[in-house]
């Protein structure tokens, strides 16, 4: 399917003409539509000239679309059908397409050429079928269509006919038989269903990947980033199609793919993580607990492991730089890292030399040299030596273990206590010392700062919001229970944020329910909400 955006851009941007009239238009006070704008009066749609308030159309249509400044007709809508109009209102496409929508076939540039009437067609729908036709109201690919996707100006397309798919030319000439199923553009090649599995074609219709995969399906960094990779499932099993290299370069026997880092990838088989490479080298037997890069960005840095329900730190030699001890560690940037037993914490380097003499309750990010610690109800900062300044009276707190946050919002559902419910919002949402660290490491993606800034509202009102939001939410909610949290991704590698990608799942009752605890992300350590929470449907 032609992606939404690339139509709305030629139907504001392309520039397109008659035969007869081809003007170039040079100057801008020329443009013939230059200060109309489409219209409304009594319910209908006219074109206006808001310099002169000239009606150039009268107001007799249902809808008007100005393609361009330069384009003298508009694509309109009278009695439920589509058409298109000159200048002067008359019609020179009847009102007989249930769509009707504009693409240019040239190579030239909508903003700096103007277009002649070869240049440019309509994609038009008619008795449920499509076809494209020319200014001249005359086909120029036969109304016959199930569905059809033009990708590339002057390249063959796929098209369904008959409920099949195949490759056309805009001449309309066969170039891969009506065979598929289903059929999805990828990079420079095509997805294709047959007999109920899928494979992959070349544009020409060779065959790169037999139809024998359950699904293809992009690959994802956790960062949410698009690789050039695809994932294939084959009984349940995944592996990598390389869409550069046109090779399946990881056969699908994995039960999991997840996080790669310069081309090696984290693994799962039998609930045990390794890693591999894109030769399907394996660079970490499977034998871990859990496995996670610190950096998507750099394989170098240490990736954090769990063996035996401890964590540890390893790097892709195998080499060992922490000892697989800490109830929990986290990054805390600049190559340093906050590891926890008995919920008492210290600082280590990338060597796993402790830094700290004291232990803390927590230990935030270091910006610019320095990091917040935590002890009891004060708080201070440490230089990378680990030497702590002047203890002053907490500003803030909350959760700094995602699951920790999620039993806290199961406990305070299920008491159906306002008190703990209360609670459990003022831990959740954002503090005084979440706003000093955003405005401290300038830290961009919330928009908490422009909202305090802005009144929108104040600090003081936000667990109150919540609260308030929350309990309509989770009224007929009962014995729930948390399953899983969800996928996470690290949204900012120099300052460790990491964020929740959609709902967690719960359990309430016999029944599956999806919550939205809105925008969680982790800053300085400790888990905030940055928008109001919401039950999924």
């Amino acid at each position: 399917m032609k992606p939404l955006y690339f139509i709305l851009l030629c139907l504001i941007s392309g520039t397109a003409y008659s035969q007869e009239e081809t003007p170039i238009y040079k100057e801008p006070e020329k443009l013939p539509f230059k200060d109309a704008k489409p219209t409304q009066q009594n319910g209908k749609m006219g074109l206006l000239n808001t310099r002169t308030i000239e009606l150039l159309i009268p107001f007799e249509y249902d809808q008007i679309e100005k393609i361009t400044d330069a384009f003298p007709y508009v694509i309109a809508k009278q009695q439920g059908g589509f058409g298109v109009l000159n200048a002067q209102g008359k019609v020179i496409i009847p009102f007989e397409y249930q769509q009707l929508e504009f693409y240019n076939i040239s190579s030239k540039d909508h903003f700096e050429e103007a277009l002649s009437s070869n240049d440019f067609v309509f994609k038009v729908k008619k008795n449920g079928l499509f076809g494209f036709i020319d200014i001249r109201h005359k086909q120029v690919l036969a109304i016959q269509y199930d569905k059809f996707n033009y990708y590339e100006k002057g390249q063959p397309f796929p098209a369904s006919m008959g409920g099949k798919w195949g490759i056309i030319n805009l001449q309309g000439e066969i170039k891969v038989p009506f065979q598929y199923e289903e059929m999805e553009g990828i990079d420079n090649a095509y997805v294709v269903k047959q007999k109920g599995l899928k494979g992959i074609i070349s544009k020409e219709g060779k065959v790169l990947l037999a139809n024998r995969y359950a699904s293809i399906d992009r690959y994802r960094n956790s960062d949410s980033k698009p690789l050039r990779y695809y994932i294939v499932t084959d009984n349940s099993k995944k592996g990598l199609w390389d869409a550069k290299a046109k090779t399946l370069c990881i056969p699908p026997a994995y039960d999991k793919i997840e996080d790669a880092c310069d081309g090696n990838f984290i693994v799962t088989s039998n609930n045990k993580y390794g890693v591999i490479n894109t030769q399907n080298h394996p660079l970490l037997l499977i034998e871990y607990d859990l496995l996670k890069f610190l950096s998507l960005k750099d394989s170098k840095q240490p990736l954090l492991a769990m063996l035996k329900g401890k964590y540890g730190l390893i790097d892709l030699s195998k080499k060992k730089l922490a000892d697989f001890q800490y109830d929990d560690i986290q990054s805390l940037s600049g190559g340093f890292y906050k590891v926890c037993n008995n919920g008492q914490c210290k600082a280590i380097d990338a060597q796993g030399r402790v830094i700290t003499k004291a232990s803390y309750d927590h230990i935030g990010v270091f910006v610019d040299g320095e990091a917040s610690v935590f002890k009891g109800k004060e708080m201070s900062t440490i230089n990378t030596q680990g030497d702590p300044g002047r203890f002053s009276p907490l500003d803030g707190g909350g959760y700094s273990n995602l699951k920790t946050l999620l039993e806290a919002f199961v406990t305070a559902v299920n008491s159906k206590n306002d008190s703990t419910l209360r609670a459990f919002c003022k831990n959740v949402t954002a503090d005084q010392h979440t706003v000093a660290f955003l405005e401290r490491s300038g830290f961009k993606d919330s928009p908490l700062l422009y909202d305090l800034r802005t009144k929108a509202y104040t600090l003081e009102n936000i667990p109150d919001m919540w609260f308030e939001r929350l309990k309509r939410h989770i009224a007929k909610l009962n014995d729930l229970q948390y399953i899983d949290n969800g996928r996470t991704y690290l949204q900012n590698e120099q300052l460790s944020v990491e964020s929740v990608v959609g709902p967690t799942t719960f359990k309430s009752g016999d029944k599956e329910v999806k919550i939205n605890l809105g925008g969680l992300m982790r800053i300085d350590g400790i888990w905030k909400a940055f928008s109001y929470p919401y039950l999924r449907d």
